[in-house]
């Protein structure tokens, strides 16, 4: 690439970030955050000392992009935070960046939501900085980081980060989110993911959220469930909600799983009980479910609980015998009572307090 086509293609671009509308804040999940309002930088000044950095930098930046040809690579967060180190805030010295850069063996960006998550860190110094100082310090970092070919790539997605924030913000306010039934909340969902294809395409939108917005209609779904109530028994519940988990990206269906499977042995475990099942049969019930040597350990807290227990009636059938000798007493003389047949029983300090506080003693 020749260093005079870089030089204008780098000013191209900042012209273009800076028509973009400056989103003033971050997600830190899918909520938006209060905006914050601030001035827009000029554009002449902003253009003209890119500019003279072009000029200056060149052909340092062709020798910079030579390094990542032929080879995939990942800049990782540690690596990231390296080359920024010496020129972040105070509150994010010492911090991990939350996020990374990948390249593809061209040498291109490749679009992740990893990427959007190193923006979102750096934009947390909102507060603490203005939005001019953060946004010129990502584009550094991107020039630090990323070879020419992805440079362009990560200013441009940067700028449409900022749009869509900026845009997000302006939803908050017309109300999006703060529908209470699950209808509003569908809308609310439908219009978030129009923003999101309008302001970054519908491939690149894919790629940076869809595995959040298949989360978010598991959810949705989840809460429609729920709301039935008594039409669905909880085993009905719960096989449906597994139904709808097969739909997730593996690591999001993996977590549902493990809370379906904690439910359904809470709920089984319960209801054996009432029905007097006997420990072996609770014992092969949850060996199924999560296999032998979590069923042993089980088992073994029931054990301990079914102790605790009969210590804890134990003490409470004598506490009350004492107390119904006593006659009328005032309360100084029912806490020595208390102090007494605790002794008695031999709880520690701990379990005596632990004793107080599920008997209402305290």
């Amino acid at each position: 690439m020749k260093t005079k086509h870089w030089i204008f293609g780098v000013v191209g671009l900042i012209a273009i970030l800076v028509a973009a509308r400056w989103g003033l804040y971050l997600l830190q999940s899918d909520e938006p955050l209060a905006s914050e309002s601030m001035a827009t930088p000029s554009n002449e000044v902003v253009i003209d000392d890119a500019y003279r950095t072009a000029q200056a930098s060149a052909q340092e930046a062709e020798q910079h992009e030579a390094s990542f040809e032929g080879e995939a690579q990942t800049l990782d967060a540690e690596a990231l935070y390296a080359l920024a180190a010496k020129d972040l805030p105070e509150s994010l010295q010492g911090t991990e960046i939350d996020g990374s850069f990948r390249l593809d063996d061209q040498g291109n960006l490749i679009i992740e939501p990893q990427v959007l998550r190193v923006f979102e860190y750096f934009m947390t110094g909102i507060g603490e900085e203005d939005l001019q100082t953060i946004v010129q310090r990502v584009r550094r970092l991107i020039d630090a980081a990323l070879p020419v070919t992805a440079q362009d790539d990560a200013k441009l997605l940067l700028a449409q980060y900022l749009d869509y924030r900026e845009q997000q913000s302006a939803l908050l306010e017309a109300g999006y989110g703060n529908s209470a039934d699950l209808v509003g909340l569908r809308e609310s969902f439908s219009q978030l993911k129009q923003l999101r294809r309008e302001v970054f395409g519908a491939e690149h939108a894919d790629a940076l959220f869809a595995s959040k917005e298949a989360y978010t209609r598991f959810n949705l779904n989840t809460m429609e469930l729920t709301q039935r109530g008594g039409e669905l028994s909880e085993m009905e519940r719960i096989e449906r909600t597994r139904q709808l988990a097969s739909q997730l990206p593996p690591e999001r269906r993996q977590q549902v799983e493990e809370r379906l499977v904690q439910r359904e042995l809470d709920h089984r475990t319960a209801s054996m009980k009432e029905e007097g099942a006997s420990a072996e049969e609770l014992r092969q019930m949850r060996a199924q479910l999560v296999g032998v040597e979590a069923a042993e350990r089980l088992g073994a807290l029931d054990e301990e609980r079914a102790a605790w227990d009969q210590r804890v009636a134990r003490f409470r059938n004598d506490l009350d015998s004492a107390l119904q000798d006593a006659g009328d007493i005032d309360d100084s003389q029912r806490e020595a009572i208390v102090e007494r047949v605790l002794s008695q029983h031999q709880f520690s300090d701990t379990e005596a307090l632990r004793v107080k506080a599920t008997q209402g003693l305290l």
